[in-house]
């Protein structure tokens, strides 16, 4: 399948995350999304966007703040995921 097209949002996600293996069972969320259109044909990018989203059924772990510098505090500040996504469209105009 080939689509032609100019344009393609970047995403960077954060989850919550914690230090070893005896937590692999434990629920993840998105934390923090990034996002940027790249210009295929000239490799420019514009249109940045980063929010910050509050978590629901886990938490921010020391690990967590350590490798994504997002505290409790800026989560819990956060804005809800479905707020988020809205923005997100609003932003990109999709």
């Amino acid at each position: 399948m080939f689509l032609n097209c100019d344009k393609i949002v970047v995403y960077d996600l954060e989850a919550t995350c914690w230090e070893g293996r005896e937590y692999g069972f434990k629920y993840r969320e998105i934390i923090a999304l990034g996002a940027c259109i790249l210009d295929l044909k000239t490799l420019e990018i514009s249109g940045n966007f980063k929010t910050i989203c509050k978590p629901i059924k886990s938490e921010i772990s020391e690990y967590c703040t350590r490798i994504t510098g997002i505290t409790k505090e800026q989560a819990e500040n956060g804005e809800d995921f479905e707020v988020m996504c809205k923005s997100l469209m609003n932003e990109f105009n999709s």
